[in-house]
């Protein structure tokens, strides 16, 4: 007959929900803030330079932190299409010297 009050409880109190939701709005805005302020900055960047009369070019975006990150424009442009199995696909043009610069003896397995 008699029901316990704490049954009857929410597990996630609605102030604390609301709480959860602001915080992580913000955090969403304050991401987005930031990744629109590289974004512009990086588009000015781009803008800045005439690609196709640039003699090297780079990526804004290297994982090895700019081993060989600095490359040739002839080594890349124009595009080659490579077959792989049964598909095309785009490569820099001297695939061979990027691929040496980034790891070397690519064509040998490693020990």
């Amino acid at each position: 007959m008699l029901e316990s009050k704490a049954s009857n409880r929410n597990p996630f109190p609605i102030k604390q929900l609301k709480q959860i939701i602001l915080d992580s709005r913000r955090e969403l805005l304050r991401f987005d803030f930031v990744m629109n302020y590289f974004k512009n900055k990086f588009q000015n960047l781009e803008n800045k330079y005439d690609f196709d009369k640039s003699r090297y070019i780079t990526s804004a975006f290297v994982l090895n932190v700019y081993q060989g990150a600095l490359h040739e424009y002839k080594d890349f442009m124009p595009y080659i299409e490579l077959d792989f199995e049964d598909t095309k696909f785009n490569a820099p043009n001297n695939y061979d010297t990027y691929l040496k610069r980034l790891y070397g003896d690519y064509m040998t397995l490693p020990h």
